[in-house]
């Protein structure tokens, strides 16, 4: 499959896709110093998860567009936009790959990182869609999942695609969110029949190929248990979650499961029929946090699997929250963004706390000493940690 890299301006190519979105209806934007912040850039912030090289963050608003801030002062550097149509944009996360910033808006849009020129466009000539789900690079490489079931890898620079593979599937399946460790790109699938079907897929970073393949089992009759993807990694293993609610545990290089992490809701569910629950995960320390759309947070031994503490919080139960570590601390966006201990679940800060739905941060926070780079209702956040 041959892909066209544009080195032009955006084009404005847009396809209505099945997305669901972070549920979001602000109160007032909260001032500055309402929320213990050392800067705000004012803007549209959204679901976007930004990246930061040694002098500059970058962040992924509503408006199809990046914003360049300088870390120390808060100093817009450059405004860029992809020129997609629609009234939001449809990508995941911004990421920093050599001389470029690239961000997901059904394709996937790079910019130059010192200046915010157009530099490169990936977009399939099938019009395959890469550019939805969370972008991950290793070295000069940008990794990303499509919805025709293929994994990409594209040189940063350039553009140009170095390889893609296709992932089994039928026509119904997808791919989702790809993690890295050392040389694999662990990746999601997610078959859309009746029922829904998945697995999870390892491949060689360099060449694309599919190096073990693990398929998950129904927990009971009529469970969806496709991949959404979002690895993380501890030791050996690779942690990844199921839409059953199970959180499953492979060796890395064999594929070999050695725990499985046990859902949080009621089986059969009270409503009868099928029930999928997104449960995004997070590596702080020794222990996987691990969410649900059930509104409870636990955490995990991460070397067997066993819960060490579980918190209820009907905050933490939207669609679409994703987490952020510093190694030390779990940081959330729900209610505000919280700051949660490990070890307990405990939260240790929260800024912007508010009515449920109406928070005043969107994205995932991006932490560094001292601070949290996060996107809210007004705009672009350093907060103080």
């Amino acid at each position: 499959m041959e892909a066209r890299v544009a080195v032009t301006a955006p084009g404005t190519y847009f396809t209505v896709g099945l997305l669901l979105v972070l549920a979001h209806c602000p109160d007032e934007p909260k001032a500055a110093e309402d929320v213990g912040a050392i800067w705000l850039v004012h803007g549209r912030g959204w679901n976007v998860a930004p990246a930061a090289d040694s002098t500059t963050v970058y962040f992924g608003g509503i408006a199809h567009d990046v914003v360049a801030i300088s870390k120390a002062g808060g100093q817009v550097r450059w405004r860029a936009s992809t020129g997609v149509a629609g009234p939001y944009t449809e990508g995941s996360n911004v990421v920093v790959a050599a001389n470029v910033v690239a961000v997901g808006d059904v394709d996937i849009y790079a910019f130059d990182r010192a200046t915010g020129a157009p530099r490169w466009t990936f977009r399939p000539v099938d019009l395959d869609e890469t550019g939805r789900g969370l972008l991950v690079v290793a070295g000069d490489a940008i990794f990303a999942a499509s919805l025709h079931n293929r994994v990409y890898a594209l040189d940063a620079r350039t553009g140009e695609q170095r390889w893609m593979t296709p992932l089994p599937g039928d026509s119904t399946s997808a791919a989702f969110d790809p993690a890295v460790h050392d040389s694999t790109v662990f990746v999601g699938v997610k078959r859309f029949g009746i029922p829904t079907t998945g697995a999870i897929a390892a491949l060689d970073t360099g060449t694309g190929t599919i190096r073990w393949v693990r398929e998950f089992a129904p927990s009971y009759p009529g469970a969806l248990y496709g991949c959404l993807g979002g690895a993380v990694f501890y030791d050996e293993l690779v942690i990844v979650a199921a839409e059953d609610g199970r959180i499953y545990a492979f060796d890395r290089r064999s594929g070999d499961t050695v725990w499985i992490a046990p859902r949080v809701h009621a089986i059969p569910p009270a409503t009868g029929g099928s029930y999928a629950d997104t449960r995004p995960l997070e590596i702080v320390g020794d222990i996987v946090v691990a969410g649900s759309t059930q509104g409870i947070l636990v955490g995990l031994d991460a070397a067997t699997g066993v819960e060490r503490w579980r918190r209820r919080d009907v905050t933490l139960s939207y669609f679409g929250v994703r987490y952020a570590s510093d190694g030390d601390t779990l940081f959330v966006t729900a209610d505000g963004v919280q700051g949660i201990d490990p070890a307990t679940g405990a939260a240790r800060w929260r800024r912007g706390a508010g009515a449920i739905n109406r928070s005043v941060f969107i994205s995932p926070g991006l932490p560094e000493p001292g601070r949290l780079f996060i996107s809210g209702d007004a705009g672009f956040y350093a907060l103080r940690r």
